[in-house]
């Protein structure tokens, strides 16, 4: 997995913003071909030790001491409901994300996104300063993206549009329920 880290690191140096996913492994037990029509082979991070890992692979490349308060100009995505099925370990991931002082966690998809927006602002040591890290939400829920505003008041809100009936959209429904 040694390029998740390298590639986040890239995409920064190049002028975008950098995101690595977390606390995905054995998503691709999750999905099956005959009930989706669909095969996902995604990986992420099993561990603290892994996501650290690659998260160093790019302050490295990105010239940022991991050791220093200087914000690391990369990300950290987690689908919350992989989140959800093992709380515990998902807190420990996010941690070592906000300990590794990115600039950014991207929260996407599950049956309590507040939990873990609540939970990042809680943990960040930055919380009151302009280097804060910054929350991503993703969702295709119209109600989410209003409590989005209103109530969690996240840095930024990706909307994900899926057409009715599709299986994109089924998959999502199925994952939230």
């Amino acid at each position: 997995m040694d390029f998740i880290g390298a590639l986040a690191a890239q995409v920064t140096i190049a002028g975008g913003f950098g995101f690595l996913s977390a606390g995905t492994y054995g998503l691709e037990s999750s999905f099956d071909n005959e009930t989706y029509g669909i095969c996902v082979d995604l990986q992420g991070y099993d561990s603290v030790e892994n996501l650290k890992r690659e998260i160093a692979i790019a302050s490295e490349l990105l010239h940022v001491d991991i050791n220093s308060r200087t914000p690391l100009p990369i990300g950290v995505g987690f689908l919350v409901w992989q989140l959800e099925r093992s709380p515990a370990a998902g807190e420990k991931l996010i941690l070592a994300a906000l300990e590794s002082r990115v600039k950014a966690i991207w929260l996407s998809f599950g049956s309590d996104l507040g939990r873990w927006i609540n939970f990042v602002r809680e943990n960040d040591s930055r919380t009151a300063s302009a280097d804060a890290c910054k929350i991503f939400i993703q969702t295709s829920i119209t109600d989410e993206v209003i409590q989005a505003v209103q109530t969690w008041k996240v840095d930024v809100i990706v909307a994900q549009g899926a057409k009715q009936n599709s299986s994109s959209l089924n998959l999502i429904q199925h994952k939230l329920t």
